[in-house]
């Protein structure tokens, strides 16, 4: 499954994490990037891949706003090299796909995002990372996986949250977020943890968020 948009393509990339190799999907606007990121699939146990409809989603939006955006594979998911450790080793996953892909554009602001389990793995990875122009979480499971990295998050944050939905319930992600230097909180009414049908909502949200900031624009 490919991300769905004009003004930008995708290819296939590999990269090691460690002594891994992962797989990863690379979408590239049309025209000089104005930064790079990578953004992180939900719980591999439960189905999670790097071709969730979320995934695509965010993917597809940081592109339209010129950023390389790197979607990708655990290590033990698809064709990704190693096994899954439930938390343990995924961090360093984030990273390194972000230290890929930005040498793929040659720096420039970099940007984490995630989804569901993605989420936490992107809050724990940014945590402390000075360099980092902003977080993107959407749907973060506050109720399973736990969330206290945010604190030491300098970034500016933006946290995507449904009325619905039931493993990140909105007064429970606001909590999550106390203490965090600069958090964005969008709450969007009826939609639960996984977004189908409200994937173009969730696009526009991160396109917003993108824009406000003012480190990336429509090509």
């Amino acid at each position: 499954m490919s991300v769905r948009g004009a003004g930008f393509e995708e290819r296939p990339v590999q990269f090691a994490s460690g002594d891994v190799l992962l797989e990863g999907v690379l979408c590239e606007p049309k025209g000089s990037p104005t930064g790079g990121a990578a953004f992180c699939h939900p719980y591999p146990p439960y189905g999670g891949d790097m071709h969730n409809n979320v995934v695509l989603a965010a993917t597809g939006a940081l592109a339209a706003r010129g950023i390389a955006c790197l979607r990708f594979n655990f290590r033990g998911v698809g064709a990704s090299g190693g096994r899954f450790t439930d938390g343990k080793d995924e961090p360093g996953d984030v990273l390194a796909a972000l230290e890929h892909v930005r040498g793929l554009v040659g720096g420039g602001p970099a940007w984490l995002g995630g989804y569901s389990f993605g989420a936490a793995m992107a809050a724990r990875a940014a945590a402390g990372r000075a360099a980092l122009a902003g977080l993107i979480l959407v749907s973060p499971p506050v109720g399973m996986f736990d969330f206290s990295d945010l604190r030491g998050v300098t970034a500016p944050v933006l946290v995507l949250a449904g009325t619905s939905d039931p493993f990140g319930e909105v007064a429970e992600v606001t909590r999550a977020l106390a203490g965090v230097a600069d958090a964005t909180l969008r709450i969007v009414p009826g939609v639960d943890h996984f977004w189908h049908g409200a994937e173009d909502r969730l696009a526009d949200e991160i396109s917003a968020f993108l824009a406000a900031r003012g480190r990336a624009s429509a090509p």
